[in-house]
Formats: structure tokens, sequence, C-alpha cells
């Protein structure tokens, strides 16, 4: 079986992160687009079919990518992609290899970065009603654990925000690679999902 398989990882809340990531993407500058990281297929198959130069990128060769490398080292021209999203990848390495990868997809991308990552933080929030509309304006509020929990050992995470690592870190990392942090969120729908977009 599929670890990407129906419904067990196509939850309902990460069918709401595929939504974000192809909000920002889509919205960045015209160009190619690079998706490290293919997963399920879904934001492959829906940037596809929006845009007409999507490549991919995957380390694992049965997922069938465009290009079977690391994130770390690209077979690919400085500059290349005008926006690269890279969506709950990068936990998946240990967090020295983190820097590397940051400044790799700063090299290979002149545009938008869309990433995310996991935040355990609990995430306390108040969603305002009006009718069946929800209003824009919504009230979201990070809590931290009062305990520290580790990974599990069969995870298959290095690190996550809230576990080992702060928000505050991933930023630093990504500026000291050159990115500009315009936005930094955690979905509504999915806030295990912490945004970082970049330029």
């Amino acid at each position: 079986m599929s670890p990407f398989s129906f419904p067990i990882y196509e939850r309902s809340t990460r069918w709401a992160s595929y939504w974000t990531q192809l909000k920002w993407s889509l919205s960045g500058p015209e160009g190619p687009v690079l998706l490290v990281g293919i997963g399920s297929g879904t934001t492959e198959r829906e940037l596809r079919a929006r845009r007409e130069d999507v490549r991919t990128l995957d380390i694992d060769q049965g997922l069938a990518p465009d290009v079977t490398a690391s994130v770390e080292q690209m077979p690919f021209e400085d500059g290349t992609f005008a926006v690269a999203v890279c969506c709950q990848v990068l936990e998946h390495l240990p967090w020295e290899s983190f820097a590397t990868a940051a400044a790799e997809l700063r090299r290979v991308t002149h545009g938008r970065l869309v990433m995310s990552v996991p935040d355990v933080h609990w995430y306390v929030g108040l969603s305002a009603f009006a009718g069946v509309r929800i209003l824009k304006r919504s009230l979201r509020i990070d809590l931290p654990r009062l305990t520290q929990r580790r990974l599990r050992p069969d995870s298959a995470h290095c690190w996550e925000v809230g576990r080992g690592r702060s928000a505050r870190e991933v930023r630093g990392v990504l500026e000291g690679a050159g990115w500009s942090v315009t936005d930094e969120f955690r979905d509504e729908a999915n806030p295990y999902h912490r945004f970082f977009i970049a330029r």
C-alpha cells in the first residue's frame, strides 16, 4: 500500500494545504515551476493543469519524478525557475542539511519560494461566521506545549517546529541562504503546516 493513500494520507486537512500551495505558487511570477517532493501527486497534477512548464524533483525514483536527485544538489542551472514549491519535505532531512537545501533552492530559483514544514504547537483560534461566509479576519494564536515532545521513534521526520526547532530558526536559515521571507503563517484548516513564502 502506498504511504500516500486516500483517505489515510490525503485527509481533508491535507487538501486544504494543497489549496494553499497552489494559491501561492500560481500567484507567483510567470515562468517555470519546480516542485520538490511529489508525494501523492496531487499538487503536481493541479500545477500541470494550470502551468505549462512544471518540473518535478524527488529522491525517490519510484515516484517517477522528472528528475531523480536530492534537494541538496539539484542538476539545474542558476535561476532556472520562477517558483519553487517545497512543502512537507525538508523536515525529512537532518537539520544540518537544511541550510544546504535552502541555499540550493535559492540558487535555482529567481522568483518565489513556497515552503511548508510541520509545526506541532497548539493552535487556538476563533473564526466568525456570517451566514455561510467565514469572515476573513480570524484570531489565531500559537501556544507552546507544556512539555517538550520528542519525535516518535517511527517518525520519518528529523525535526519539526516545536520539536527541537523554532519557526525563528527556520526563518533564520532561509534568510541566511539569501531568501527574504515575505509571509509566514499556519494554514487555518491545517495548522500542522507552517508556510514560509520567500523571494
